[in-house]
């Protein structure tokens, strides 16, 4: 019976663990941040480079 409620005491512990992480993730706190989303020349460079491949101009780069 007290193996069951540390189980249950570590259990809880853990959720709430995963509760502030996903807070402080959600909110930009203790490190976590967006800045690569953020960064304007990044996403029009993925934007150009999936223009690109819809677009069929891929080229041939194996060289076999």
């Amino acid at each position: 019976m007290t193996l069951e409620w540390v189980g249950v005491v570590l259990l809880f512990l853990f959720g709430m663990t995963m509760i502030c992480q996903g807070h402080f993730i959600y909110h930009q706190k203790h490190g976590y941040s967006r800045k690569e989303s953020e960064n304007q020349e990044a996403r029009d460079r993925v934007r150009r480079q999936v223009e690109k491949i819809l677009r069929g101009d891929k080229q041939d780069d194996s060289s076999s």
